[in-house]
């Protein structure tokens, strides 16, 4: 910082310690879930810094499921019957597509994908476990 005090003469301090404070990410958080696609066999940590990144590497979101809708006509009606069963309280399965949306939507930065399968496969604690245990 410089100090003006007389013209023509100042007095400049130079820093001769580094900063104490070092820019450095300390946080990167890591998922850990089912995808689309896997691309590796092993289950590892991926880093990736956008959710462009994870559609190349990792798909995109589970297909939802919806109950099926009958349309039909009388004989002889103007007009068309629809029918529909009862909807079944439906949850997506596979949450880790949805989480980096939010994330990412929210400003995120890098994180870490685990993938411990694909959405063909039924969910696994042992699969999430291990998953766990990629990210030591």
């Amino acid at each position: 910082m410089s100090d003006y005090r007389t013209p023509g003469v100042y007095t400049e301090e130079i820093s001769t310690l580094p900063p104490s404070v070092v820019p450095v990410e300390t946080a990167i958080p890591a998922f850990i879930g089912y995808t689309q696609k896997r691309p590796f066999t092993e289950i590892k940590a991926v880093r990736i810094s956008s959710i462009t990144e994870y559609h190349a590497l990792f798909g995109g979101p589970a297909p939802e499921k919806f109950p099926g809708i009958s349309v039909s006509k009388a004989a002889g009606a103007d007009f068309f019957s629809v029918d529909t069963p009862p909807p079944a309280p439906s949850k997506p399965s596979f949450w880790l597509y949805y989480q980096l949306q939010l994330f990412y939507a929210n400003g995120g930065g890098p994180c870490y994908i685990i993938s411990v399968g694909d959405y063909s496969e039924t969910i696994s604690k042992d699969k999430l476990i291990k998953g766990l245990d990629a990210l030591s």
